[in-house]
């Protein structure tokens, strides 16, 4: 695994901005970040633990409203 502090090219950025690549680099690949977020495109799952999106009910594939976990049609029942 090569170290996630290499040297970058210029692209003309400048020492600052390839400094500030690097951190962002290093801080991406590093332990304390959610694997969720590493990939090109995020892909968070509806009953994600944290940042489910989805509805509560089992089968529903809206999403939720409000803070109590449940979609427009299953807040009202």
């Amino acid at each position: 695994m090569s170290s996630p502090l290499r040297a970058l090219p210029d692209r003309g950025l400048g020492r600052a901005g390839r400094d500030r690549l690097e951190l962002l680099e290093a801080l991406v690949n590093g332990p304390h970040l959610d694997p969720l977020f590493r990939g090109d495109v995020l892909d968070i799952p509806p009953d994600h633990e944290k940042y489910g999106w989805g509805c509560a009910i089992p089968e529903c594939l809206r999403i939720r409203a409000g803070g109590n976990g449940f979609c427009t049609v299953h807040r009202k029942e």
